[in-house]
C-alpha cells in the first residue's frame, strides 16, 4: 500500500464538514483522478462509507483498508478521459460506541433478535439512516458538485460500502433512486435491523 501523502493534490480532506441533518460533523476524504489537474474533463462520483478505511491503514478504524488509490489507478490507467472522483465519508465511530450503527441503519435495531455476548446497549442503536442519506444527497453531493468537476446526473453517481455500509448503500439507492444509478455492496449486513411495519 502506498502512503496517501504520495497522492499530493489529488487527496483532499474536508475537516469537520457539517452534517446539519444529524446535528454533527465529519471528515470527508476525496481522491481525484490522476488526470484531474491536467484536463478540463468532468468525472463521475462514487460516494463511499467508512471513509477512514478507504485510503490509509494508519487511520483505519478496523484491521483492514480498501487501498482505494491503488485500485482506482489500476482500473483507470493514466488515461486523461478515464477516472472517478471518490468521496469517502468517515463513519461515526469516534462519536460514540454505536454511532456508526445509528447512521448506517434506517430503523432501530430489531430487539427480538440478539446474539450471545452482544453488548446490551446495541438494543438502542439504529434509526438515523434516512437522515444520513439525506446528508449525502442534499448537503454533501451539492458541495462536491459545486466545488469539483463532476458529472452530477444519476447516470454518473454511485454509492458503495461494506457490512453496515453495504446496508445503508442499498437503502440509499432505493430511497433516493433519482440520484444513484450504480450501487456496490460487499458483505451486506441483514437481519439485525428491520423495518417496524
Amino acid at each position: 500500500m502506498n502512503d496517501i501523502e504520495n497522492y499530493g493534490n489529488r487527496y483532499h480532506v474536508l475537516q469537520s464538514f457539517p452534517m446539519p441533518q444529524l446535528a454533527s460533523s465529519r471528515e470527508i476524504r476525496i481522491l481525484l483522478p490522476a488526470s484531474y489537474y491536467e484536463s478540463d474533463v468532468s468525472y463521475p462520483v462514487l460516494y463511499m462509507h467508512d471513509g477512514q478505511n478507504l485510503f490509509d491503514k494508519s487511520i483505519s478504524f478496523g484491521p483492514h483498508v480498501w487501498d482505494i488509490p491503488e485500485a482506482v489507478d489500476a482500473f483507470f490507467p493514466n488515461s486523461q478521459y478515464d477516472g472517478v472522483i471518490i468521496v469517502g465519508i468517515d463513519n461515526a465511530s469516534s462519536h460514540g460506541k454505536f454511532s456508526r450503527m445509528d447512521e448506517y441503519s434506517p430503523w432501530p435495531r430489531n430487539t427480538s433478535f440478539s446474539l450471545p455476548g452482544w453488548d446490551p446497549d446495541v438494543d438502542y442503536s439504529g434509526g438515523k439512516g434516512a437522515l444520513y442519506v439525506d446528508f449525502i444527497v442534499d448537503t454533501l453531493k451539492n458541495y462536491i458538485d459545486s466545488n469539483f468537476r463532476t458529472l452530477p446526473d444519476r447516470n454518473n453517481t454511485a454509492i458503495a460500502g461494506s457490512s453496515m455500509g453495504a446496508y445503508i448503500s442499498l437503502f440509499a439507492a432505493i430511497l433516493r433512486q433519482a440520484f444513484f444509478q450504480k450501487l456496490a455492496f460487499f458483505r451486506r449486513h441483514y437481519g439485525l435491523m428491520t423495518a417496524q411495519c
